[in-house]
Protein backbone atom coordinates (compact mmCIF):
# COMPACT_ATOMS: atom_id res chain seq x y z
CA UNK A 1 0.00 0.00 0.00
CA UNK A 2 1.37 3.31 -0.87
CA UNK A 3 2.82 5.85 2.07
CA UNK A 4 -0.06 8.19 3.06
CA UNK A 5 -2.71 6.68 1.30
CA UNK A 6 -3.56 5.50 5.27
CA UNK A 7 -2.80 7.15 8.38
CA UNK A 8 -3.22 4.90 11.45
CA UNK A 9 -3.74 5.41 15.00
CA UNK A 10 -2.98 2.37 17.34
CA UNK A 11 -3.31 2.39 21.32
CA UNK A 12 -1.24 0.19 23.00
CA UNK A 13 -2.00 1.35 26.78
CA UNK A 14 -2.48 -1.24 28.93
CA UNK A 15 -4.57 1.18 31.69
CA UNK A 16 -6.50 3.94 30.93
CA UNK A 17 -8.74 5.92 33.12
CA UNK A 18 -12.25 6.35 32.77
CA UNK A 19 -11.61 10.19 31.02
CA UNK A 20 -10.32 8.33 28.08
CA UNK A 21 -12.80 5.52 28.28
CA UNK A 22 -15.72 6.90 25.77
CA UNK A 23 -13.43 8.04 22.91
CA UNK A 24 -10.67 5.01 23.18
CA UNK A 25 -13.69 2.60 23.32
CA UNK A 26 -15.64 4.36 20.18
CA UNK A 27 -12.83 5.65 18.25
CA UNK A 28 -12.13 5.67 14.63
CA UNK A 29 -9.17 3.26 13.95
CA UNK A 30 -8.67 3.87 9.98
CA UNK A 31 -8.76 7.58 8.78
CA UNK A 32 -8.35 7.72 5.21
CA UNK A 33 -6.53 10.63 3.73
CA UNK A 34 -9.53 10.71 1.17
CA UNK A 35 -12.70 11.33 2.61
CA UNK A 36 -15.85 12.32 1.58
CA UNK A 37 -18.60 13.88 3.42
CA UNK A 38 -21.87 12.71 2.03
CA UNK A 39 -23.56 12.17 5.97
CA UNK A 40 -27.14 12.99 5.17
CA UNK A 41 -27.19 10.46 2.47
CA UNK A 42 -27.25 13.45 -0.64
CA UNK A 43 -27.39 11.67 -4.22
CA UNK A 44 -23.81 10.80 -5.85
CA UNK A 45 -22.44 11.85 -9.11
CA UNK A 46 -20.70 8.92 -10.61
CA UNK A 47 -17.77 10.13 -12.33
CA UNK A 48 -17.92 7.41 -15.59
CA UNK A 49 -14.76 8.68 -17.15
CA UNK A 50 -12.99 7.37 -13.84
CA UNK A 51 -10.37 4.24 -13.78
CA UNK A 52 -8.29 2.81 -12.26
CA UNK A 53 -5.59 0.11 -13.61
CA UNK A 54 -4.36 -0.69 -10.51
CA UNK A 55 -5.30 -3.23 -8.19
CA UNK A 56 -8.70 -1.84 -6.79
CA UNK A 57 -7.09 -0.88 -3.12
CA UNK A 58 -4.01 0.57 -4.23
CA UNK A 59 -5.88 3.36 -6.12
CA UNK A 60 -7.40 4.97 -3.06
CA UNK A 61 -4.29 7.09 -3.00
CA UNK A 62 -6.18 9.54 -5.18
CA UNK A 63 -10.02 9.22 -5.15
CA UNK A 64 -10.52 10.57 -8.67
CA UNK A 65 -9.48 7.06 -10.11
CA UNK A 66 -12.32 5.19 -8.46
CA UNK A 67 -16.10 5.65 -8.74
CA UNK A 68 -17.53 6.40 -5.58
CA UNK A 69 -18.66 2.89 -6.07
CA UNK A 70 -15.59 1.67 -5.92
CA UNK A 71 -13.80 3.85 -3.67
CA UNK A 72 -16.95 2.66 -1.02
CA UNK A 73 -16.09 -0.65 -1.47
CA UNK A 74 -12.58 -0.42 -1.13
CA UNK A 75 -13.16 1.64 2.40
CA UNK A 76 -15.36 -0.74 3.54
CA UNK A 77 -13.29 -3.76 2.90
CA UNK A 78 -10.11 -2.29 4.53
CA UNK A 79 -12.56 -1.92 7.51
CA UNK A 80 -13.34 -4.88 7.94
CA UNK A 81 -10.39 -6.49 7.23
CA UNK A 82 -8.79 -4.15 10.49
CA UNK A 83 -11.31 -3.89 12.60
CA UNK A 84 -13.83 -6.63 12.79
CA UNK A 85 -13.08 -8.80 15.55
CA UNK A 86 -13.36 -11.15 13.59
CA UNK A 87 -11.40 -10.65 10.18
CA UNK A 88 -9.13 -13.34 10.56
CA UNK A 89 -11.69 -16.05 10.45
CA UNK A 90 -13.95 -14.39 7.96
CA UNK A 91 -12.53 -11.49 5.66
CA UNK A 92 -11.39 -13.31 2.61
CA UNK A 93 -9.70 -11.33 -0.64
CA UNK A 94 -11.45 -8.28 -1.94
CA UNK A 95 -11.96 -10.13 -4.97
CA UNK A 96 -14.10 -12.42 -3.38
CA UNK A 97 -16.80 -9.83 -2.52
CA UNK A 98 -15.98 -7.10 -5.37
CA UNK A 99 -18.59 -8.88 -7.87
CA UNK A 100 -21.38 -9.34 -5.49
CA UNK A 101 -24.64 -8.41 -5.80
CA UNK A 102 -27.15 -7.72 -2.71
CA UNK A 103 -30.75 -7.72 -4.56
CA UNK A 104 -30.83 -4.45 -3.50
CA UNK A 105 -31.90 -1.60 -5.50
CA UNK A 106 -28.54 0.24 -4.79
CA UNK A 107 -24.99 0.88 -6.83
CA UNK A 108 -23.28 -0.10 -3.23
CA UNK A 109 -24.69 -3.78 -3.63
CA UNK A 110 -21.29 -5.36 -3.39
CA UNK A 111 -20.48 -3.66 -0.25
CA UNK A 112 -23.64 -4.43 1.57
CA UNK A 113 -23.18 -7.79 0.18
CA UNK A 114 -19.49 -8.13 1.71
CA UNK A 115 -21.16 -7.22 4.95
CA UNK A 116 -23.54 -9.95 5.00
CA UNK A 117 -21.16 -12.08 4.40
CA UNK A 118 -19.65 -11.56 7.88
CA UNK A 119 -21.84 -14.14 10.35
CA UNK A 120 -22.08 -11.32 13.21
CA UNK A 121 -25.63 -9.95 13.26
CA UNK A 122 -24.18 -6.42 14.56
CA UNK A 123 -21.61 -5.81 11.42
CA UNK A 124 -23.66 -4.35 8.63
CA UNK A 125 -24.10 -1.69 6.00
CA UNK A 126 -26.51 0.93 5.18
CA UNK A 127 -26.16 1.95 1.53
CA UNK A 128 -26.37 5.63 1.54
CA UNK A 129 -30.29 5.80 -0.51
CA UNK A 130 -31.31 4.54 3.69
CA UNK A 131 -28.89 7.23 5.50
CA UNK A 132 -32.07 9.07 6.04
CA UNK A 133 -34.39 6.74 7.09
CA UNK A 134 -32.08 5.05 9.39
CA UNK A 135 -31.71 8.10 11.20
CA UNK A 136 -35.25 9.20 11.50
CA UNK A 137 -36.26 5.83 12.50
CA UNK A 138 -33.56 4.66 14.74
CA UNK A 139 -31.89 7.28 16.14
CA UNK A 140 -34.91 9.78 16.77
CA UNK A 141 -35.02 11.65 19.81
CA UNK A 142 -38.68 10.65 21.64
CA UNK A 143 -40.97 12.90 22.74
CA UNK A 144 -44.53 13.89 23.83
CA UNK A 145 -47.20 16.08 24.73
CA UNK A 146 -47.66 16.96 28.03
CA UNK A 147 -46.31 19.69 31.11
CA UNK A 148 -43.62 17.25 31.89
CA UNK A 149 -44.10 15.56 35.18
CA UNK A 150 -43.98 12.42 37.08
CA UNK A 151 -46.11 11.67 40.20
CA UNK A 152 -46.52 8.82 42.99
CA UNK A 153 -49.10 7.29 43.96
CA UNK A 154 -49.95 9.66 46.88
CA UNK A 155 -49.26 12.46 43.72
CA UNK A 156 -46.57 13.36 45.00
CA UNK A 157 -44.22 15.21 42.47
CA UNK A 158 -41.27 12.72 41.99
CA UNK A 159 -40.17 14.73 39.07
CA UNK A 160 -39.84 17.50 36.61
CA UNK A 161 -38.38 17.49 33.43
CA UNK A 162 -36.32 19.81 32.47
CA UNK A 163 -37.15 22.93 30.08
CA UNK A 164 -40.49 21.47 30.37
CA UNK A 165 -43.99 23.64 30.80
CA UNK A 166 -44.12 22.52 34.62
CA UNK A 167 -40.41 23.58 35.33
CA UNK A 168 -41.27 27.00 33.99
CA UNK A 169 -43.80 27.47 35.94
CA UNK A 170 -42.09 27.19 39.11
CA UNK A 171 -43.09 23.57 40.33
CA UNK A 172 -40.93 21.76 42.40
CA UNK A 173 -40.09 18.17 43.14
CA UNK A 174 -42.16 17.43 46.46
CA UNK A 175 -44.81 19.35 45.45
CA UNK A 176 -48.45 17.79 45.80
CA UNK A 177 -51.07 17.77 43.30
CA UNK A 178 -54.55 18.74 44.37
CA UNK A 179 -56.46 19.58 41.84
CA UNK A 180 -56.58 20.22 37.76
CA UNK A 181 -59.36 23.20 36.39
CA UNK A 182 -60.80 22.96 40.36
CA UNK A 183 -61.51 19.37 40.18
CA UNK A 184 -60.26 16.89 43.41
CA UNK A 185 -57.32 14.85 42.54
CA UNK A 186 -57.16 11.50 44.47
CA UNK A 187 -55.96 9.04 42.81
CA UNK A 188 -52.85 8.84 40.27
CA UNK A 189 -54.93 7.38 37.28
CA UNK A 190 -57.49 10.40 36.95
CA UNK A 191 -54.42 12.49 36.88
CA UNK A 192 -52.97 10.91 34.08
CA UNK A 193 -56.09 10.93 32.56
CA UNK A 194 -56.83 14.18 33.12
CA UNK A 195 -53.10 15.64 31.58
CA UNK A 196 -53.55 14.21 28.07
CA UNK A 197 -53.95 17.27 25.73
CA UNK A 198 -52.94 18.82 22.30
CA UNK A 199 -50.52 21.30 22.08
CA UNK A 200 -51.25 24.56 23.30
CA UNK A 201 -54.40 23.35 25.41
CA UNK A 202 -53.82 24.76 28.85
CA UNK A 203 -54.03 23.50 32.33
CA UNK A 204 -54.47 24.82 35.68
CA UNK A 205 -52.94 22.44 38.78
CA UNK A 206 -53.85 22.93 42.31
CA UNK A 207 -50.25 22.85 44.07
CA UNK A 208 -49.37 22.14 47.66
CA UNK A 209 -45.99 22.50 48.84
CA UNK A 210 -45.38 22.67 52.52
CA UNK A 211 -48.40 24.28 54.80
CA UNK A 212 -49.18 26.35 51.56
CA UNK A 213 -51.56 26.10 48.34
CA UNK A 214 -51.28 27.51 45.28
CA UNK A 215 -52.62 27.40 41.92
CA UNK A 216 -50.50 27.15 38.29
CA UNK A 217 -51.24 27.86 35.08
CA UNK A 218 -50.18 26.03 32.50
CA UNK A 219 -49.92 25.12 28.37
CA UNK A 220 -49.46 21.60 27.09
CA UNK A 221 -46.22 21.32 24.34
CA UNK A 222 -43.80 19.23 23.04
CA UNK A 223 -41.76 17.93 25.37
CA UNK A 224 -37.97 16.12 25.29
CA UNK A 225 -38.74 13.34 27.46
CA UNK A 226 -35.87 12.22 29.88
CA UNK A 227 -34.10 8.77 30.39
CA UNK A 228 -33.73 8.81 33.92
CA UNK A 229 -37.05 8.69 36.11
CA UNK A 230 -36.96 9.33 39.55
CA UNK A 231 -39.89 7.83 42.49
CA UNK A 232 -39.50 6.04 45.34
CA UNK A 233 -40.47 2.53 46.90
CA UNK A 234 -41.62 2.70 50.51
CA UNK A 235 -39.54 5.59 51.37
CA UNK A 236 -36.55 3.64 49.61
CA UNK A 237 -35.33 5.92 45.88
CA UNK A 238 -35.33 4.34 42.73
CA UNK A 239 -34.00 5.39 39.65
CA UNK A 240 -35.43 3.96 36.13
CA UNK A 241 -32.45 4.53 33.56
CA UNK A 242 -35.10 3.91 29.73
CA UNK A 243 -31.53 4.76 27.61
CA UNK A 244 -28.18 6.16 27.19
CA UNK A 245 -28.27 9.40 25.27
CA UNK A 246 -25.90 12.35 24.66
CA UNK A 247 -28.83 14.47 24.44
CA UNK A 248 -32.22 14.45 26.28
CA UNK A 249 -34.89 16.60 28.41
CA UNK A 250 -33.56 20.20 28.79
CA UNK A 251 -29.97 19.34 26.41
CA UNK A 252 -28.72 17.11 29.72
CA UNK A 253 -27.49 14.27 28.67
CA UNK A 254 -28.22 11.03 30.59
CA UNK A 255 -25.37 10.89 33.21
CA UNK A 256 -26.23 14.04 33.90
CA UNK A 257 -29.63 13.41 34.90
CA UNK A 258 -28.72 10.41 36.96
CA UNK A 259 -26.30 12.29 38.94
CA UNK A 260 -28.90 15.08 39.54
CA UNK A 261 -30.77 11.81 40.58
CA UNK A 262 -28.04 10.57 42.59
CA UNK A 263 -27.84 14.60 44.47
CA UNK A 264 -31.36 14.87 44.89
CA UNK A 265 -31.61 11.53 47.01
CA UNK A 266 -28.42 12.09 48.40
CA UNK A 267 -28.23 10.81 51.94
CA UNK A 268 -30.02 8.01 51.32
CA UNK A 269 -28.25 4.70 52.54
CA UNK A 270 -29.87 2.61 49.56
CA UNK A 271 -31.71 2.82 46.12
CA UNK A 272 -33.42 0.86 44.06
CA UNK A 273 -31.34 0.99 39.91
CA UNK A 274 -34.31 -0.04 37.33
CA UNK A 275 -32.41 -1.25 33.81
CA UNK A 276 -35.48 -3.42 32.54
CA UNK A 277 -36.09 -2.90 29.11
CA UNK A 278 -33.04 -0.70 28.34
CA UNK A 279 -31.25 -1.83 25.83
CA UNK A 280 -27.85 1.31 25.69
CA UNK A 281 -27.76 3.90 24.30
CA UNK A 282 -24.27 5.94 23.76
CA UNK A 283 -21.18 4.37 25.16
CA UNK A 284 -19.59 7.61 27.15
CA UNK A 285 -23.13 7.99 28.97
CA UNK A 286 -22.86 4.38 30.06
CA UNK A 287 -19.02 4.67 31.11
CA UNK A 288 -19.67 7.90 33.07
CA UNK A 289 -22.74 6.43 35.04
CA UNK A 290 -20.33 3.51 36.04
CA UNK A 291 -17.84 5.38 36.96
CA UNK A 292 -20.13 6.89 39.80
CA UNK A 293 -20.31 3.75 41.61
CA UNK A 294 -17.08 3.06 41.38
CA UNK A 295 -13.87 4.34 44.01
CA UNK A 296 -10.20 5.68 42.72
CA UNK A 297 -8.36 2.17 41.26
CA UNK A 298 -11.64 0.31 40.81
CA UNK A 299 -11.19 -1.89 37.87
CA UNK A 300 -14.68 -1.41 35.38
CA UNK A 301 -13.82 -3.92 32.53
CA UNK A 302 -11.28 -5.34 29.91
CA UNK A 303 -11.53 -4.85 26.56
CA UNK A 304 -10.06 -6.90 23.77
CA UNK A 305 -9.68 -4.55 20.71
CA UNK A 306 -9.29 -5.35 17.17
CA UNK A 307 -6.50 -2.59 15.51
CA UNK A 308 -3.83 -2.19 12.60
CA UNK A 309 -0.40 -3.24 13.35
CA UNK A 310 1.60 -1.10 10.63
CA UNK A 311 4.77 -2.61 10.90
CA UNK A 312 2.91 -5.73 9.49
CA UNK A 313 0.25 -4.19 7.76
CA UNK A 314 -1.78 -6.77 9.82
CA UNK A 315 -4.45 -6.87 12.11
CA UNK A 316 -3.65 -6.99 16.17
CA UNK A 317 -6.09 -8.01 19.16
CA UNK A 318 -5.07 -5.59 22.00
CA UNK A 319 -6.21 -6.19 25.51
CA UNK A 320 -7.19 -2.51 27.46
CA UNK A 321 -7.67 -2.45 31.29
CA UNK A 322 -9.88 0.52 32.25
CA UNK A 323 -9.68 1.80 35.55
CA UNK A 324 -11.56 4.38 37.68
CA UNK A 325 -9.38 7.45 38.52
CA UNK A 326 -11.43 9.13 40.71
CA UNK A 327 -14.15 8.17 43.79
CA UNK A 328 -17.72 7.98 42.05
CA UNK A 329 -20.36 10.04 44.04
CA UNK A 330 -22.53 6.91 44.48
CA UNK A 331 -19.89 4.51 45.76
CA UNK A 332 -21.28 4.35 49.29
CA UNK A 333 -24.82 4.12 48.99
CA UNK A 334 -26.31 0.19 48.49
CA UNK A 335 -27.80 -0.71 45.56
CA UNK A 336 -29.96 -3.64 44.32
CA UNK A 337 -30.67 -3.65 40.55
CA UNK A 338 -33.49 -4.68 38.65
CA UNK A 339 -32.94 -6.23 34.95
CA UNK A 340 -34.41 -8.28 32.66
CA UNK A 341 -34.37 -10.20 29.07
CA UNK A 342 -34.45 -6.56 27.95
CA UNK A 343 -31.37 -5.28 29.52
CA UNK A 344 -28.47 -4.85 27.19
CA UNK A 345 -25.10 -3.73 25.83
CA UNK A 346 -24.48 0.10 27.48
CA UNK A 347 -26.97 -1.32 30.50
CA UNK A 348 -25.33 -4.48 31.33
CA UNK A 349 -21.64 -2.41 31.56
CA UNK A 350 -23.39 -0.10 34.47
CA UNK A 351 -24.53 -3.92 35.66
CA UNK A 352 -20.67 -5.19 35.08
CA UNK A 353 -19.64 -2.24 37.31
CA UNK A 354 -21.83 -2.43 40.13
CA UNK A 355 -21.85 -6.36 40.56
CA UNK A 356 -17.83 -6.88 39.99
CA UNK A 357 -17.09 -3.73 42.52
CA UNK A 358 -19.97 -3.57 44.63
CA UNK A 359 -21.24 -6.82 44.51
CA UNK A 360 -24.99 -5.28 44.28
CA UNK A 361 -27.64 -8.15 43.42
CA UNK A 362 -30.05 -8.56 40.43
CA UNK A 363 -33.49 -9.05 40.26
CA UNK A 364 -35.65 -10.00 37.47
CA UNK A 365 -34.33 -11.93 34.57
CA UNK A 366 -30.76 -13.11 32.66
CA UNK A 367 -30.22 -9.90 30.60
CA UNK A 368 -29.05 -10.09 26.94
CA UNK A 369 -25.37 -10.89 27.15
CA UNK A 370 -24.21 -8.47 24.79
CA UNK A 371 -20.77 -7.72 25.59
CA UNK A 372 -19.43 -6.59 21.99
CA UNK A 373 -18.29 -2.76 21.03
CA UNK A 374 -19.48 -1.23 17.91
CA UNK A 375 -17.33 1.03 15.15
CA UNK A 376 -19.45 3.16 13.38
CA UNK A 377 -18.59 4.96 9.91
CA UNK A 378 -21.40 7.68 9.22
CA UNK A 379 -20.13 10.20 6.39
CA UNK A 380 -16.26 10.70 7.34
CA UNK A 381 -15.09 8.76 4.97
CA UNK A 382 -17.70 6.56 4.20
CA UNK A 383 -20.88 7.68 2.05
CA UNK A 384 -23.22 5.21 3.66
CA UNK A 385 -23.12 4.02 7.61
CA UNK A 386 -20.79 0.79 8.48
CA UNK A 387 -20.96 -0.75 11.81
CA UNK A 388 -18.19 -3.45 12.89
CA UNK A 389 -17.99 -5.51 15.78
CA UNK A 390 -14.76 -4.22 16.90
CA UNK A 391 -14.16 -5.07 20.54
CA UNK A 392 -15.16 -7.80 23.15
CA UNK A 393 -15.66 -7.04 26.61
CA UNK A 394 -14.71 -8.89 29.95
CA UNK A 395 -14.61 -8.30 33.44
CA UNK A 396 -12.21 -8.04 35.78
CA UNK A 397 -12.14 -11.61 36.38
CA UNK A 398 -10.90 -12.06 32.54
CA UNK A 399 -14.27 -13.77 32.21
CA UNK A 400 -17.14 -12.19 29.21
CA UNK A 401 -20.57 -12.28 29.78
CA UNK A 402 -21.53 -11.89 25.94
CA UNK A 403 -24.19 -14.34 24.88
CA UNK A 404 -24.98 -15.39 28.46
CA UNK A 405 -25.94 -11.90 30.07
CA UNK A 406 -26.24 -11.57 33.91
CA UNK A 407 -28.39 -13.94 36.06
CA UNK A 408 -30.64 -12.79 38.68
CA UNK A 409 -30.18 -13.28 42.21
CA UNK A 410 -33.73 -13.66 42.91
CA UNK A 411 -35.73 -14.34 39.48
CA UNK A 412 -39.52 -12.95 38.94
CA UNK A 413 -41.24 -11.09 36.70
CA UNK A 414 -43.79 -9.25 38.73
CA UNK A 415 -42.92 -5.67 39.59
CA UNK A 416 -44.51 -5.85 43.00
CA UNK A 417 -42.38 -9.03 43.78
CA UNK A 418 -39.76 -7.83 42.38
CA UNK A 419 -39.75 -4.48 44.62
CA UNK A 420 -40.54 -6.10 47.49
CA UNK A 421 -37.97 -8.86 47.21
CA UNK A 422 -35.39 -5.66 47.09
CA UNK A 423 -36.80 -4.61 49.99
CA UNK A 424 -35.84 -7.59 51.80
CA UNK A 425 -31.89 -7.17 50.17
CA UNK A 426 -32.02 -4.02 51.07
CA UNK A 427 -32.71 -4.40 54.75
CA UNK A 428 -29.79 -7.51 55.03
CA UNK A 429 -28.04 -5.72 52.31
CA UNK A 430 -28.25 -9.01 50.39
CA UNK A 431 -24.36 -9.66 48.19
CA UNK A 432 -24.24 -10.48 44.98
CA UNK A 433 -24.21 -14.57 44.53
CA UNK A 434 -25.41 -15.61 40.94
CA UNK A 435 -22.91 -15.09 37.90
CA UNK A 436 -23.26 -14.99 34.55
CA UNK A 437 -26.16 -16.67 32.32
CA UNK A 438 -25.92 -19.97 30.09
CA UNK A 439 -23.79 -19.08 26.94
CA UNK A 440 -26.13 -18.61 23.54
CA UNK A 441 -24.16 -17.25 20.91
CA UNK A 442 -26.71 -18.41 17.73
CA UNK A 443 -28.37 -14.94 18.77
CA UNK A 444 -25.76 -12.95 17.54
CA UNK A 445 -25.21 -14.72 14.66
CA UNK A 446 -26.76 -13.58 11.02
CA UNK A 447 -29.47 -16.09 10.19
CA UNK A 448 -27.67 -17.02 7.06
CA UNK A 449 -25.37 -18.27 9.31
CA UNK A 450 -27.14 -19.87 11.62
CA UNK A 451 -30.59 -21.24 10.87
CA UNK A 452 -31.27 -21.12 14.93
CA UNK A 453 -30.58 -17.09 14.90
CA UNK A 454 -33.09 -15.47 17.32
CA UNK A 455 -34.62 -12.60 15.62
CA UNK A 456 -33.56 -9.72 13.31
CA UNK A 457 -31.08 -8.50 15.35
CA UNK A 458 -29.08 -5.37 14.34
CA UNK A 459 -29.60 -4.39 11.10
CA UNK A 460 -28.15 -6.79 9.00
CA UNK A 461 -31.24 -7.43 7.12
CA UNK A 462 -32.90 -4.00 6.10
CA UNK A 463 -35.93 -4.25 3.78
CA UNK A 464 -35.62 -3.40 0.35
CA UNK A 465 -35.80 -0.42 -0.77
CA UNK A 466 -38.34 -0.35 -3.57
CA UNK A 467 -41.07 -1.14 -0.73
CA UNK A 468 -40.62 2.24 0.98
CA UNK A 469 -42.06 4.35 -1.39
CA UNK A 470 -40.33 7.93 -0.50
CA UNK A 471 -37.06 6.52 -0.57
CA UNK A 472 -37.71 4.48 -4.20
CA UNK A 473 -38.60 8.00 -5.72
CA UNK A 474 -35.60 9.17 -4.64
CA UNK A 475 -33.17 6.52 -5.93
CA UNK A 476 -30.91 7.34 -8.89
CA UNK A 477 -32.10 4.09 -11.76
CA UNK A 478 -29.75 2.62 -13.74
Amino acid sequence: MKAGVISILVMFIREISMKKLASAFFICFLLLACSSDNSSGAKIEKNESSECTKPLLECLGDQDTLSPYDYEFAVNYLLLKYNYLYAAEEVGDAEEYYGLGSGMNTEFGNTYAMYQKMSSAYTYYIPPELVEYFYVNYLGSESMVGIGIQVSEALEITQVYADGPAEKGGILRGDTVKSIDDVPIVKRESLERLLKGDIGDKVTLGIARGDSTFEVSLTFSEIVLPTVFLDSVQGVPRIRITSFETETAGGLSTSKEFENALKQTEGAEASIIDLRGNGGGAGEECFAISEMFLGRGDTLLLIDEATYEESTDSQVIVREKYMADKNGIGKDRYYVFLADSGTASCAEIVLLAATSNMQSPIIGRNTYGKAIGLQMEQGEITYGISVIVASMIYGKDGETYHAKGFAPDYETDDEEEAFAKALEFIEVEQCREAGYGKENMQKFLKKEHNSKAIGDLGMYKIVNVDTIPWIKNKLKKK
